[in-house]
């Protein structure tokens, strides 16, 4: 079934994984190997989501780097699907 509103892939890391976990950006970023900055630039929907990024959420936290990828393309034709109906 298509998602009319689906979650913004950085809002659906903060909440599911980071908050979930109790880590601050800080943590999370030491966790996955990536700068404070990169980790927050994407939580804040300033960086849009690579390959690289999804790879390293996958490995540290163990959530499929495909799902995350395919997000990012539900968030962006949500528009259009709800100018259709």
């Amino acid at each position: 079934m298509p998602m009319f509103n689906p979650p913004r892939t950085g809002d659906f890391v903060k909440r599911e994984i980071v908050e979930a976990r109790g880590l601050t950006v800080t943590r999370a970023a030491e966790e996955m190997g990536v700068s404070r900055w990169t980790r927050s630039a994407f939580l804040n929907g300033r960086a849009r989501l690579s390959e690289h990024l999804a790879l390293r959420l996958e490995k540290a936290f163990g959530v499929r780097s495909t799902t995350l990828l395919r997000m990012p393309r539900a968030w962006d034709t949500a528009p259009a699907r709800r100018r259709s109906q």
